[in-house]
């Protein structure tokens, strides 16, 4: 039997939805059409076992330069009939992959580690340089090998502005965790982890 404070991916199930559909992204006033990924996902970390349905979609994203590349977001629309509300609202929240382009992690995916409560607007916290033992210790057991500053996978943010130079210096020292490979699986855990178990057992940052 498992530690209340533990994270076991094991215990997910998860299975292609035999659901077909397009969606409409929309960036900068271009369309782009394209085809989500749906899954199936039974979580028994959590109380509320029952099935979560969770999209995976390509996003086109433009960086300060002007240059785009696809993400993946990941992000649940259909939560179990039996969630609390505090979970339920958790249709709201999504997470970004995107590729790495800096030395040897270049092409892998990374994504931030955030927390933040279901259903706010506001208040996502994305963990910073010197925060990593500030983390759920349920989180570093699956993670910690993985944690990288964001500059060391996307190498530092430039920037010709003053404004653009102090956040360029807050963006680079954020934490991310970078997979070994392009995986929905593997994306789909860490989503359950990081935004579902975590509003489930109320675990964010330790102050």
């Amino acid at each position: 039997m498992k530690h209340a404070d533990q994270y076991l991916p094991e215990l997910l199930t998860i299975e292609q939805a035999a659901i077909k559909g397009l969606r409409i992204d929309r960036v900068h006033g271009t369309e782009f059409r394209v085809k989500p990924r749906l899954y199936q996902v039974r979580d028994n970390n959590l109380k509320s076992r029952g099935p979560w349905f969770i999209e995976l979609f390509p996003k086109q994203v433009t960086n300060k330069d002007g240059v785009t590349h696809e993400a993946l977001v990941i992000s649940p629309f259909l939560a179990p009939s039996n969630a609390s509300n505090r979970t339920a609202q958790l249709t709201r929240q999504s997470i970004m992959v995107q590729p790495a382009t800096a030395g040897a992690y270049a092409g892998r995916p990374y994504a931030h580690i955030t927390f933040r409560e279901p259903g706010s607007w506001g208040g996502k916290r994305t963990a910073g340089k010197g925060e990593k033992e500030n983390l759920p210790a349920w989180f570093l057991s699956l993670y910690k090998r993985k944690i990288r500053l964001r500059k060391t996978v996307q190498g530092k943010v430039q920037s010709d502005d003053e404004i653009g130079q102090r956040l360029s210096k807050f963006h680079d020292i954020k934490q991310v965790v970078v997979f070994d490979e392009w995986n929905d699986h593997d994306f789909i855990r860490f989503f359950m982890a990081m935004r579902v178990f975590s509003a489930e057992r109320g675990f964010a940052f330790r102050h």
